[in-house]
């Protein structure tokens, strides 16, 4: 394609947060991080692929156009999603 989106930083500093919800008919769990690390941790020690229940991420600081990447990439969607 001729053209190539991209999510541009403005350089805004403000720190990011991650919250992941799994839920199932029967349980609801909440996970807040406050770091890309802490959730790397949190995601190689859960399995966070059963189908057993599902996993819901939300972001807040979407301004960190450089943990979108590793996300994105990780997840295998596009950074504009």
């Amino acid at each position: 394609d001729e053209y190539d989106l991209q999510l541009i930083s403005n350089g805004d500093n403000r720190p990011i947060f991650f919250n992941i919800i799994q839920y199932d008919e029967a349980h609801y769990t909440e996970h807040n991080f406050n770091s890309l690390s802490e959730l790397n941790v949190f995601l190689t020690t859960t399995s966070c692929s059963s189908k057993d229940y599902c996993t819901w991420m939300n972001i807040e600081g979407i301004h960190r156009t450089d943990i979108l990447d590793e996300l994105s990439n990780r997840f295998n969607f596009h950074a504009l999603t």
